[in-house]
């Protein structure tokens, strides 16, 4: 994570560093990012940057916590303003999520990440946070989830049960954003995924 140094640069600075990353990890993947780059767009100098982060690596975890922190919190007001209908939310979840995802300037950013394979791999970036805002929002999620619209197995394995859906989220967006595949299609895909799953562990 940043160092606090970082922490204590003005909000201008931070985001103009944090604009210049995304833009540099928009255009090329991580491996081949260049800091000399970010540095140079941001008006810093390369030893500036490793005041504030150790790699472009570190810069880029920052970004996704960042993002992951934004999803969940997105997650949680869609299900509190569905009751904790857990499968319904989902559903309106996968819409504003994909919608996100393919209509932002930063799309490209987000098709980096998948072939990264650090926004997918079994969606533990979502669900599996390292960072304590995270973890607390996530507890929230699960607080608000309705569970007496699940089975027993369903509510004695929640964890498993929100790993799956993020899994088929994740699953059926990135075909949309590697492969061009229309939003309808993978919307489509998504709902029978999400068939599947209700229909193993709803009452």
């Amino acid at each position: 994570m940043p160092s606090p140094l970082y922490y204590n640069l003005s909000d201008s600075k931070k985001e103009k560093l944090i604009n210049s990353a995304k833009l540099e990890f928009s255009r090329v993947l991580l491996s081949d990012a260049s800091i000399n780059k970010i540095v140079k767009e941001a008006g810093i100098s390369r030893g500036s940057f490793y005041l504030y982060f150790e790699s472009k690596e570190e810069l880029y975890s920052y970004i996704l916590k960042e993002y992951r922190l934004q999803i969940l919190r997105e997650l949680y007001q869609i299900i509190e303003q569905h009751h904790g209908d857990l499968f319904f939310s989902f559903d309106q979840f996968f819409k504003s999520f994909i919608q996100y995802c393919f209509d932002n300037e930063e799309k490209n950013f987000f098709k980096n990440s998948f072939l990264n394979s650090n926004m997918y791999i079994e969606s533990k970036v979502i669900y599996h946070p390292k960072d304590s805002e995270s973890e607390q929002v996530l507890e929230k999620i699960k607080e608000k989830i309705d569970l007496s619209k699940l089975s027993v197995h369903a509510k004695e394995n929640l964890d498993i049960t929100l790993l799956f859906l993020f899994d088929i989220t994740l699953k059926n967006i990135m075909p949309v954003l590697l492969w061009n595949q229309s939003k309808q299609k993978a919307y489509q895909h998504f709902l029978k995924s999400l068939e599947l799953l209700k229909g193993g562990i709803s009452r």
